[in-house]
């Protein structure tokens, strides 16, 4: 599993950066689909999603985790993440602050 952080102070565009990165990946040429979880979000920007497509016949895995606020936020990932561990996850996107 790979990891990609966004890190910044809080309102540098760290959220902003993972959803534009996140509607990219829902476009060709990638054609990502949303196997679990909501996007666009519903309520405020914040959203923890599971991307899904066969490319070459091989399925491909994105954790996407747009909140870095607190521990608890933190570990909503690490629950996600272990609720899809049946999975070959290639990547983890996620936004974490560089303060607290």
């Amino acid at each position: 599993m790979n990891f990609l952080l966004f890190g910044g102070q809080p309102d540098s565009g760290k959220t902003s950066t993972v959803t534009r990165l996140t509607d990219v990946l829902l476009l060709p040429p990638f054609i990502f689909t949303v196997a679990d979880g909501t996007f666009p979000p519903t309520r405020g920007t914040d959203f923890l999603i599971l991307l899904h497509r066969t490319f070459n016949e091989q399925s491909q895995y994105i954790i996407v985790n747009s909140p870095s606020d607190d521990a608890l936020v933190i570990n909503n990932l690490r629950d996600f993440t272990i609720k899809h561990s049946d999975k070959d996850i290639d990547v983890v996107l996620s936004s974490v602050r560089d303060i607290g």
